[in-house]
C-alpha cells in the first residue's frame, strides 16, 4: 500500500509516508521486542545452565540466528503465511475457506451481496487517452482528479484480460456476403491468424463500488463524474453480474451438479471455481495459473501512462487498484505525528554526521502533503495496486518475467 496524493500532470506520488522510528543501535521497538529477549536467554544459556561451551555455543548461535529472521526479514509473517499454507494449499467449492474467498451470498436488484456489504459494479467503455491533444489530455486528468477528490467512499478499479470473440461479427458478415464466400473465408483468415500472432486480448473496466451510505447515490456519483469525462458507463445488471462471475471467477459454463449431490449455497456453486491450488507463490484453478503482484514502492514520480505499457500489451494479465479516501481530520493528525517522527530522526542523524538523502526526501513530502492539504488543494488515498498474471501449467512464470520487462 501507498499513500499518494494527485498533482494535475506530473503525478507526483510521495514515498511511503509511515517512518519507523529508530529507539536505539539503529533499531525498531519491533526489532529491539525480539533482541531483548533473545538476549536474556543466551546469557541465561552460556552463564547459567553450566552447560559445555560447545552446546552452549550452538544453542546460542540458533537462539541469535532465530532473533535476527524476525528482526530483519519478516519472519512472524513468514511463519504465519506458511502454517496458513500448509492448512489450506487445497479448497473446494462450498468449503468454508472458498466461501471466505468468494463471497457471494446473493445477486439481487443490480445488487451483489456479501456477507459484510453490498456491492456495486458499472461497467466503462474507456477511450484512448494517448491520442488526445494535450489540451484534452490535461482536462481529463483535471476531471479524473475532481472525481477522485469528490469521493469519500473507497473505490475498486479492475481491468481483466479476456479472449476475443468475433463469433457474432462473423456470423453477420456471413449473412452478407453469402453471395462471395470467397472473400468471407479469406477475411476470417485474416482475422483469426492477426489475434493469435499478436496475441490480441479484449480488455474489460470495470468501477467497484463498496456500500458506506447509500449504494444507489454512490452509484449515481460515479457514474455521472465519469459520463462527463466523455466515457459510456453503464451498471451491470443482475444477468450480466451473474455472466461475469460465471465467466470470470467460476471460469465454467454449464455447472451441472453431480448424480444424488446436495448443495448447501448454489449460487456459491455456480460462481466459484470447483477447486483452487495454492502453492508457495501461485494458485491455480480449473487449468489457469495465476501469481499476484503487489506494488509495494513507487519512485517520487513516476510518468503519465505508467500502466499502460501493461494495459495494452497482449498478455494476459488483471489489474486492480483499490482507492480508499482519508478522513482529513485523522489524515492531518496522523501527518503531524509522522512529520514529528522523521524531524526528531533527521535531527539525530545530524548530531551523529549522518546524512539521510531519503528520509529528507519523505520529510519534504509529507511537509508539502500536509500544507496542501490545510489548504484545500489535494487529498490523500490509501493506494493498492495488484496485478495478476494467468497462463497456462507451462508458463506460469512468464508473467512475471514479461511484467519486470516492461517496467
Amino acid at each position: 500500500e501507498v499513500y499518494c496524493y494527485g498533482s494535475i500532470m506530473a503525478y507526483d506520488i510521495p514515498p511511503p509516508l509511515k517512518h519507523k522510528e529508530k529507539i536505539i543501535f539503529g533499531l525498531t521497538f519491533s526489532q529491539l521486542a525480539y533482541a531483548a529477549p533473545a538476549f536474556l536467554i543466551v546469557f541465561f544459556v552460556v552463564l547459567k545452565t553450566g552447560l559445555p561451551i560447545e552446546i552452549s555455543g550452538i544453542i546460542s548461535l540458533l537462539i541469535v540466528f532465530l532473533a535476527a529472521f524476525f528482526m530483519f526479514f519478516d519472519g512472524q509473517n513468514k511463519i504465519s503465511n506458511l502454517v496458513k499454507h500448509l492448512r489450506n494449499q487445497e479448497i473446494e467449492v462450498n468449503s468454508e475457506k472458498l466461501k471466505q474467498i468468494v463471497d457471494i451470498n446473493k445477486v439481487k436488484n443490480r445488487v451483489i451481496h456479501t456477507s459484510k456489504s453490498k456491492l456495486a459494479i458499472l461497467e466503462v467503455i474507456p477511450l484512448n487517452f494517448m491520442i488526445k491533444t494535450e489540451e484534452e489530455k490535461e482536462g481529463i486528468i483535471i476531471g479524473f482528479q475532481k472525481f477522485l477528490n469528490s469521493l469519500d467512499f473507497p473505490i475498486q478499479i479492475h481491468i481483466s484480460s479476456n479472449t476475443i470473440s468475433l463469433r457474432d461479427h462473423l456470423k453477420y458478415l456471413e449473412k452478407k456476403t453469402k453471395d462471395f464466400p470467397e472473400l468471407f473465408d479469406s477475411y476470417c483468415k485474416f482475422i483469426k491468424n492477426s489475434i493469435q500472432e499478436n496475441n490480441v486480448k479484449n480488455r474489460k473496466f470495470h468501477l467497484i463500488i463498496n456500500e458506506k451510505y447509500n449504494l444507489e447515490i454512490q452509484s449515481k456519483v460515479c457514474e455521472d463524474k465519469l459520463k462527463g469525462l466523455g466515457l459510456k458507463v453503464r451498471r451491470l445488471g443482475d444477468k450480466h453480474l451473474l455472466e461475469l462471475f460465471n465467466d470470470y471467477v467460476a471460469n465454467k459454463k454449464n455447472k451441472k451438479l453431480k448424480e444424488n449431490e446436495v448443495v448447501e449455497n448454489y449460487i456459491h456453486f455456480l460462481l466459484a471455481p470447483q477447486k483452487v491450488m495454492f502453492y508457495q507463490d501461485s494458485f491455480h484453478f480449473d487449468k489457469i495459473f495465476c501469481k499476484v503482484l503487489t506494488v509495494t514502492g513507487y519512485p517520487h514520480s513516476v510518468e503519465m501512462g505508467f500502466l499502460d505499457k501493461i494495459i495494452s500489451s497482449g498478455e494476459n494479465y488483471d489489474v486492480s487498484v483499490h482507492i480508499e479516501p482519508f478522513p482529513i481530520e485523522g489524515t492531518m493528525i496522523q501527518l503531524n505525528r509522522e512529520l514529528q517522527k522523521q524531524q526528531a530522526d533527521l535531527y539525530a542523524d545530524s548530531k551523529k554526521g549522518i546524512i539521510n538523502p531519503s528520509l529528507e526526501i519523505k520529510y519534504k513530502s509529507t511537509r508539502q502533503v500536509l500544507e496542501d492539504l490545510q489548504k484545500g488543494k489535494q487529498k490523500l488515498f490509501n493506494v493498492s495496486l495488484y496485478i495478476m498474471c494467468k497462463g497456462s501449467k507451462g508458463g506460469k512464470k512468464c508473467g512475471e518475467e514479461k511484467i519486470k520487462e516492461k517496467k
